[in-house]
């Protein structure tokens, strides 16, 4: 998708059903389903 937009590319984000948050690139992100709900500590 990034090369797809080009400059309009910001940032990318996977859900999944893990616990962490695993950054795939520089501006692509994997992260928990439950980070959806959470609330800031």
């Amino acid at each position: 998708m990034a090369t797809a937009t080009g400059k309009r590319w910001v940032r990318g984000v996977v859900l999944y059903t893990g616990t962490e948050v695993i950054p795939f690139a520089a501006n692509l992100h994997g992260l928990p389903v439950s980070r959806l709900w959470a609330t800031p500590k």
